[in-house]
């Protein structure tokens, strides 16, 4: 018969409480903290990272990622979002120099948790912390269209679709027929919807259950977005919000 407590189960759970408590923690540390040989440590490590317990930052902490939290029925935390998602926005910033968003949505709107200014001429107009509708922004479109028939259909019928520029869906349909085509190629575009001459590609960050609270987008001038560079700007962004999506 086995002994009880299994001593590496117990250490892994030391572990992860230690990564809690000190809101993230080196190999080093952890080992030299809990009294483990840091090969011992780092294997444990390895495996809670692999089994999407914790994650590593570029410094080479762990932290924490959502699993816990979605196992327990508990509300996702935008500040791991945040914190996971950081080293993907800054990636497609250093590929493509323009300006990258991380949102939520909120009741009918987004707003802009994150903002990675382009390093081009003419940037993006957004500030973190502000709104804007669901259905006239790319980042929007990509969270309402993981949305099931019922939810859309009650926040249709309780938001009067304004114009802002032109481009801008205002029929209901028309939104609807949108949505189809998002879910079909996994990513949005906001052209020149929102505001003129702004073009957005955008993509969901999916939970386990396929629902997106947050998403990525890439922004740029209207005139810059070519169509071989916007198919690649999406397939990034899209690449980007699953990997994202792992914390779940």
């Amino acid at each position: 018969m086995p002994a009880y407590p299994i001593q590496s189960v117990e250490r892994a759970l030391d572990i992860l409480e230690y990564i809690v408590t000190q809101h993230g923690a080196g190999v080093s540390e952890i080992a030299r903290a809990l009294n483990l040989n840091k090969s011992t440590a780092f294997g444990l490590i390895k495996t809670l990272e692999a089994k999407g317990y914790i994650y590593k930052l570029e410094n080479d902490t762990y932290h924490v990622t959502l699993h816990l939290h979605s196992l327990a029925g508990q509300d996702v935390n935008a500040m791991a979002i945040v914190g996971y998602a950081r080293p993907y926005l800054e990636e497609l910033l250093r590929k493509y120099g323009e300006t990258v968003h991380l949102v939520r949505a909120d009741a009918n709107s987004v707003t802009y948790l994150v903002k990675l200014e382009g390093t081009k001429s003419i940037r993006v107009s957004t500030q973190v912390g502000a709104t804007n509708p669901l259905y006239s922004t790319g980042v929007g479109k990509a969270i309402l269209s993981t949305r099931s028939p019922a939810e859309l259909e009650d926040y249709l019928s309780n938001q009067h679709l304004l114009a802002f520029t032109p481009n801008t869906i205002t029929d209901t349909d028309a939104l609807n027929a949108e949505l189809d085509k998002v879910r079909r190629q996994g990513y949005s575009l906001d052209n020149e919807e929102m505001h003129r001459d702004l073009f957005c590609v955008a993509a969901p960050i999916r939970d386990n259950q396929g629902r997106g609270e947050y998403a990525i987008s890439i922004s740029l001038p209207r005139y810059r977005a070519e169509k071989q560079l916007i198919e690649q700007i999406a397939a990034d962004v899209m690449a980007a919000a699953k990997a994202v999506g792992a914390i779940y």
